[in-house]
C-alpha cells in the first residue's frame, strides 16, 4: 500500500474551512486518524488488478440503446412505501435529527 501523505493540523483546519465546521481540539485527533484511514483506503485503489474481473463482460460497453425504455409509471402508494418503515408521521419517514437547530 503507498504511503498517503500525512494530516497535519494545517490540513485539517483547511478541510474544517471548507466544510464550515469547528472541530474541537479533543475531537481533532479522532478525525484526524479516521481521515487518515479513508485517504489510505483511496490511495491503496491504485494497485487494485481490475483485469481480474470476469472476462469481456465486466468490461462491457452499453450503448443508450441497450437501456430499458425510459416511461412513466404509476408510483405505488404511500401506504406502501410506508409499510417496513419502524417509524412514520404525516405520511413520512421518520428519521433521526442529524443537524443541531
Amino acid at each position: 500500500m503507498p504511503n498517503p501523505p500525512p494530516i497535519d493540523d494545517a490540513l485539517l483546519a483547511h478541510l474544517g474551512e471548507l466544510a464550515r465546521i469547528s472541530l474541537p481540539k479533543q475531537r481533532q485527533a479522532e478525525l484526524r486518524g479516521k481521515l487518515q484511514q479513508l485517504v489510505a483506503a483511496f490511495s491503496s485503489l491504485g494497485e487494485a488488478d481490475f483485469d481480474m474481473c470476469d472476462g469481456d463482460s465486466a468490461r462491457q460497453i452499453i450503448t443508450p440503446d441497450e437501456l430499458r425504455e425510459d416511461r412513466a409509471e404509476t408510483p405505488p402508494d404511500v401506504s406502501e412505501v410506508l409499510a417496513n418503515s419502524p417509524q412514520t408521521a404525516a405520511d413520512c419517514f421518520v428519521v433521526a435529527r442529524v443537524v443541531e437547530p
